[in-house]
């Protein structure tokens, strides 16, 4: 296949929206396609090795300083994210008008910037969908998997840019994601996408003993999630296992937690224990890759 020039639209904010993302991007980087991503300072972080050019959103218009001043002004009124795409607009259509992509990618946060930047632009449009299928056809109630403030996701407002993207790419599996009974023909469920940051591994994941196990909580607080890691704790110590329990910064540690606890970078660990947790998005899938349910991301280890 000839090389592509594609653009990607890329944003840190939303957690698990991103690695799915970012697969696809070094995956088409890594196959001789001609790929520039607009995104964040943390993005341009991420890929600093990879090669991938990118352009950095100025400060004053990165997604996570929208996210604080509508907050800080009562989580109210419309999205933020409709907010920060009118504004990056003007920047990624010079970007288009200079680097000519044949395609345009976009996560979760970013799909409405990639609606406004295909109708400016008339480049066509896929969509790295990192999480649960949402469409009005779904067979689960949208409330059902969503986990944070009502007024950021509009699920109408999505759901129907979903529908003006040309491809759309389900990061998910059927096996507890089911389709809907008819699955539009541009939709298609493409498993887990693996990516994660390089970090250096804890050592003590490279002691010999007993196997690993991974428990972890979303990186979206949940009603419940504690009590859950606790029992976790308490099952899996009548066992011969290690156990290394992922929490978000902001997290309390469970009542009873096992001596030597230790708080760190989560992501050296997921490839080298199985997983126990809540299945959510995209960064749910970089669990075990040998086995086991898969547990949601999260900011820091115990």
């Amino acid at each position: 296949m000839a090389s592509q020039r594609i653009l990607v639209l890329a944003t840190s904010t939303g957690g698990g929206n991103w690695p799915p993302l970012a697969a696809v991007t070094v995956d088409l980087h890594q196959a001789g396609h001609t790929v520039q991503c607009f995104g964040d300072p943390t993005i341009a972080q991420d890929f600093a090795s990879a090669g991938i050019a990118l352009k950095v959103v100025p400060a004053q218009d990165t997604m996570r300083t929208f996210f604080e001043q509508w907050f800080a002004a009562g989580a109210s009124g419309p999205s933020p994210l409709r907010a920060w795409a009118e504004a990056c607009l003007p920047a990624v259509r010079e970007l288009v008008s200079h680097f000519g992509p044949r395609l345009i990618l976009s996560e979760l946060f970013t799909m409405p910037l990639a609606w406004l930047t295909k109708e400016a632009c008339g480049v066509r449009w896929c969509y790295v969908n990192p999480g649960y299928y949402f469409g009005t056809d779904g067979r689960r109630p949208f409330d059902a998997d969503y986990i944070g403030p009502p007024g950021i996701i509009n699920r109408g407002e999505l759901t129907h840019a979903a529908g003006e993207a040309d491809l759309v790419l389900h990061g998910t599996d059927p096996l507890f994601d089911p389709p809907p009974p008819s699955l539009p023909q541009h939709h298609h469920y493409v498993g887990p996408l693996w990516w994660e940051r390089s970090k250096e591994v804890p050592p003590y994941l490279d002691v010999p003993g007993a196997p690993w196990v991974l428990v972890t909580v979303s990186s979206a607080p949940q009603p419940g999630e504690m009590t859950l890691a606790g029992t976790a704790l308490r099952t899996l110590a009548a066992f011969p296992l290690r156990v290394v329990l992922t929490l978000t910064a902001q997290t309390l540690l469970p009542p009873g937690q096992p001596r030597g606890a230790r708080r760190r970078d989560q992501s050296p660990l997921i490839r080298r224990a199985y997983g126990a947790g809540a299945l959510g998005s995209g960064s749910a899938w970089c669990g075990s890759p040998c086995g086991g349910p898969r547990g949601s991301g999260s900011d820091c280890t115990t």
